[in-house]
């Protein structure tokens, strides 16, 4: 799709993409539909003109209107669809919503060039989501490394962090870490992000972070560290992200590893509810009994959210924002044949378009912007490894709904 351009009229815009309706919506916008915009913003107003009343960062929310237009477009894929089901890919790759525009457009231009110097196809699989291909979804199941991808893009402490994907692949040193021996970003110094013994590359984080609505605090104090969510003053006045049966992921493994069965029992005897992220962009700094006080979200939604003034706030914990790894596997046989596919997504350029959506980078080259004083927390290498991650989330998850719907 074409770039939009931030001096498009609101009738354009609307006429053009209708679903700009829901992104004004999760800014804060009180609109109802099409019409009710066009009357309130005037048809001939330009978007950039709205966008600046509020303060709203003007970039940011084109990167957004984009990436939702392009999901909605037929990209299943994004390679030459002659790759048959029992071929073996090059490259399978999945990315937040934040980056899945940039990482598209990088890839497009990479996947060109490697066939215009090497005359070879780069056989490659990037879902919109989640892959719904059986084939793909189960790939950690792999148990030869001729069957798995040459390169793996992936985010997040689901299936390729699972113990049975330890034991087949990763414990067998197939893959590369790049970071090897080099230095990352300072951000990430000492906290002992490099793996340098399975050949996982982190190339950038979500940072879980909390957004706070002074105003719904009722005079109790701004929390500052994860344990201060743990305190009786803000009992049924947080809000976490994940789904309708389940706790983000992220979540669920740090309370667990450095507060125990404790931990998580005394959050969710505090929690309201259970959003996903976008919603709480939305609805965070409203009036009335929507919402709540304090939001366990990421960056990138948090920096959404179109209150922010002296009530509405971002804290970045003192003792660390969760880190939400966005992660790359590349097999060490492969190294010198996709080494641009390397360079593309560790590199400063990507690296800063990774920074720009709120997702800082590893590469030491980047600024990431992060705000003073800020810091981040690893679940660590030697945790990952001993542990079976998903009897660990599906343990945690139980133990922290159980006392959720307990309590409500």
């Amino acid at each position: 799709m074409d770039k939009i351009d931030s001096k498009i009229c609101i009738k354009d815009l609307i006429e053009k993409y209708p679903l700009v309706i829901d992104i004004f919506k999760m800014y804060g916008f009180d609109i109802r539909d099409p019409k009710d915009a066009l009357d309130k913003f005037g048809e001939k107003t330009m978007l950039q003109t709205i966008l600046k009343v509020k303060n709203l960062n003007i970039p940011l929310f084109l990167d957004i209107v984009e990436n939702k237009i392009d999901e909605k477009e037929e990209m299943s894929d994004f390679y030459i669809k002659t790759i048959s089901d029992e071929t073996n890919l090059n490259l399978f790759g999945c990315v937040p919503c934040p980056i899945k525009l940039v990482f598209k457009q990088n890839l497009e231009r990479l996947i060109y060039k490697y066939k215009e110097y090497t005359g070879k196809l780069l056989k490659c699989y990037i879902p919109c989501g989640h892959s719904k291909n059986e084939k793909y979804s189960s790939m950690w199941k792999i148990k030869n490394i001729d069957e798995f991808p040459d390169i793996l893009i992936s985010f997040g402490f689901e299936n390729y962090f699972n113990i049975e994907f330890f034991h087949n692949l990763v414990e067998k040193r197939y893959f590369k870490s790049v970071w090897e021996g080099t230095n990352i970003n300072s951000n990430f110094s000492n906290l002992g992000c490099v793996d340098n013994d399975g050949g996982y590359t982190i190339y950038s984080v979500s940072p879980y972070i909390l957004l706070v609505d002074k105003k719904k605090l009722g005079g109790f104090k701004v929390p500052k560290r994860w344990s201060d969510l743990f305190k009786d003053e803000y009992r049924n006045n947080i809000i976490v992200e994940g789904g309708p049966k389940s706790v983000s992921a992220a979540v669920l493994h740090y309370i667990y590893k450095d507060y125990g069965e404790k931990g998580l029992k005394m959050l969710a005897h505090n929690v309201k509810d259970i959003w996903d992220a976008a919603k709480m962009a939305k609805i965070a700094g409203m009036s009335g009994n929507k919402g709540a006080a304090v939001y366990i979200i990421p960056w990138f939604f948090a920096k959404c959210c179109g209150r922010h003034d002296e009530d509405i706030i971002i804290i970045w914990p003192e003792d660390g924002a969760f880190i939400y790894p966005l992660y790359m596997m590349i097999k060490r046989s492969k190294w010198t044949e996709f080494h641009e596919i390397v360079k593309l997504i560790t590199g400063k350029n990507f690296g800063n378009q990774c920074a720009k959506g709120c997702c800082p980078s590893l590469n030491p080259y980047v600024n990431n912007r992060l705000p003073e004083n800020s810091s981040f927390r690893w679940i660590g290498w030697e945790y990952i490894r001993k542990n079976d991650f998903q009897k660990i989330r599906e343990l945690a998850n139980s133990i922290f709904m159980e006392t959720w719907m307990n309590n409500k």
